[in-house]
């Protein structure tokens, strides 16, 4: 299994995460649906120093977080990320997440 699959793969198993579309290329976007609950886990993302931007889907205007797969990123870095997105998630859930 290759990095954008491995990614995509677990972002379907955190509670409440959902794919935006089947990636076909080394772009991921995922989303929970709650605008509030996005822009607290791109909050928390981007404070354990994941530049992860939240995006809106034209035209609906559904917050979402686009992750690129640089080709050379090592599966141990996929592997961290995605370890810090399920506790982003779960902090947000819980109401620990990162305050604006």
């Amino acid at each position: 299994m290759g990095i954008v699959e491995l990614i995509a793969e677990t972002v379907k198993t955190i509670p409440g995460m959902r794919l935006l579309v089947e990636p076909e290329t080394n772009i991921l976007c995922f989303t929970t649906g709650d605008e509030v609950e996005m822009q607290a886990i791109s909050r928390e993302l981007w404070a354990r120093q994941w530049a992860v931007p939240l995006n809106p889907l034209v035209p609906t205007g559904l917050q979402h977080l686009r992750v690129y797969v640089h080709p050379l990123k090592e599966r141990s870095t996929a592997q961290e990320f995605l370890a810090d997105l399920a506790e982003a998630v779960l902090r947000v859930r819980s109401g620990e997440g990162a305050r604006p």
